[in-house]
């Protein structure tokens, strides 16, 4: 049943499902929900971004980094305030990684 999940995420991202992506995001499958995050950065909505920026303060630095990530290829200007606050309360080093990828990513 897990593969099927992560299978069923992939094809949520091939036809940009952002509520199905949304709902998986919620998985207690950690690689499921973290590959449903990853994946609504792919979903250029006003949904998938309102559906990211809960996770930045996620109590799994996984899903923040995940998080980070999605909303650097999302490349909206207004996740920018939302990335330095978080490169600047947090303490995991793979999470301020992709925080600071992100935030090149919505200078380019």
């Amino acid at each position: 049943m897990f593969g099927n999940n992560l299978a069923k995420v992939e094809k949520c991202i091939k036809k940009r499902n952002v509520n199905a992506l949304i709902n998986l995001s919620g998985s207690k499958k950690t690689e499921v929900a973290i590959a449903a995050i990853r994946g609504l950065g792919r979903c250029a909505s006003d949904e998938a971004y309102n559906a990211l920026i809960p996770f930045l303060r996620d109590s799994n630095p996984e899903k923040r980094a995940a998080a980070a990530y999605a909303l650097g290829l999302l490349k909206r200007p207004a996740a920018g305030v939302h990335l330095r606050h978080l490169l600047d309360t947090e303490k995991d080093a793979q999470v301020i990684a992709e925080a600071k990828k992100a935030m090149l990513a919505l200078q380019n």
